[in-house]
């Protein structure tokens, strides 16, 4: 996550904590959350996308009766689909990169041919 994903992090934690009120006595009360909880959580939870956490926190909300740790989501945001591809900053790297030649697809189709001898694999190059 990046920090122009905290407000959709916050969202998802009060979600959370609107989701498993605190029990006090008979009575349910809401969950707080301090700033202080959300920038530890957060820093936690930085090396998760942010759609992978959203999807944690509903796949766990569907599976659990307890309110999340940071590694319960962690453990639950791999199962996630996969993110759609952000767009490529330097897209103009990629267009200047040279096209395989003729010469290298023969080169590396004869590394192909010698594995397919030896292993008995079939594999071919594909461009």
């Amino acid at each position: 996550m990046t920090d122009e994903d905290k407000p959709r992090f916050v969202a998802v934690m009060y979600w959370l904590a609107k989701k498993y009120p605190l029990r006090k006595g008979q009575e349910m009360v809401p969950r707080k959350l301090t700033t202080e909880d959300l920038a530890d959580w957060f820093e936690v939870l930085r090396d998760v996308h942010i759609e992978r956490l959203e999807w944690a926190a509903k796949y766990h909300f569907g599976h659990s009766s307890f309110f999340p740790a940071p590694a319960d989501l962690r453990n639950w945001s791999p199962m996630a689909p996969t993110p759609k591809r952000l767009p490529l900053k330097d897209a103009k790297l990629i267009a200047e990169y040279p096209a395989p030649t003729d010469e290298s697809r023969r080169k590396l189709q004869e590394v192909f041919d010698m594995a397919n001898k030896t292993f008995g694999t079939r594999l071919r190059v594909q461009f």
